[in-house]
């Protein structure tokens, strides 16, 4: 089994009638194989496998856990499945999930810590473009899903990269540009003020907790970073790959200025 990458024909595929997880078309995939994970599998839209794979993956060097995502190899002979190939996604699906009861969260340190991470992670990456999906499992505690929105990348400029290079490159310069003039601390307040009110917590009292995140990320370097990345770059053209390494510089800079703030 690949560390990044699964390939399709070792899965069989039920469609998933479920409103949760973003997008509208999706597979359960279950392996053929003994020691493969199910999957949550995303064909619809051709940013979920991107924004997807990079924050499960940011997520578990940030130590926080979420369901692992994996970019899915297809073949010929079930590519009818898949529309939107070579765009595909694959999720470790958690069997167990539920919704986050807020009370035991808030009496569980561990709970909460992972409440607090899952929370800086979508204040790092989705930059409030949709609404946070926490979910809580008995084997994996509460964990945070549905990264379709992140990096604020779009079918739409992954389209113009794919059909007018130049055209979107100069959009992605600008999208960066913007990113670098962002308020990020607006955001990172926003997501702990939500945090502590559902806890029913100071939220200068859970700011330690909630930092941890974000300063670990401020730690993963540009090799891990370049690792993730080049996954991608079979499949991604090469300005969004660029986009998502400076992006990530720049989120690490913001984060550092927020940090030394509140020390």
């Amino acid at each position: 089994m690949g560390d990044y990458i699964l390939n399709t024909v070792n899965y069989d595929y039920k469609t998933l009638n479920h409103e949760g997880f973003g997008v509208v078309c999706k597979y359960i995939a279950t392996p053929k194989r003994v020691g493969y994970p199910r999957l949550l599998v995303k064909h619809e839209n051709i940013q979920s496998a991107c924004n997807t794979f990079m924050c499960s993956r940011l997520a578990g060097l940030c130590g926080v856990y979420a369901p692992k995502a994996y970019i899915m190899s297809t073949s010929g002979e079930n590519r009818r499945l898949f529309p939107m190939h070579p765009f595909v996604v694959g999720t470790e699906w958690v069997e167990d999930f539920s919704a986050v009861d807020y009370d035991r969260t808030k009496k569980s340190p561990t709970l909460r810590q992972q409440y607090l991470g899952s929370m800086a992670l979508y204040a790092m990456f989705c930059r409030i473009a949709d609404t946070p999906q926490f979910a809580y499992s008995p084997t994996k505690g509460v964990f945070a899903y549905d990264w379709d929105e992140a990096f604020d990348v779009t079918d739409f400029i992954i389209k113009l990269c794919l059909y007018n290079s130049n055209a979107g490159t100069e959009q992605l310069r600008r999208m960066l540009q913007h990113f670098s003039q962002y308020p990020f601390e607006g955001d990172a307040e926003l997501c702990l003020q939500s945090a502590a009110a559902h806890l029913n917590m100071d939220a200068d009292n859970l700011r330690p907790s909630y930092m941890q995140t974000m300063e670990r990320f401020c730690k993963v370097t540009e090799e891990q970073v370049a690792d993730l990345t080049d996954e991608l770059a079979d499949i991604y053209p090469t300005p969004l790959i660029v986009y998502y390494e400076e992006y990530i510089k720049l989120l690490q800079h913001k984060i550092t200025i927020y940090a030394n703030k509140y020390e």
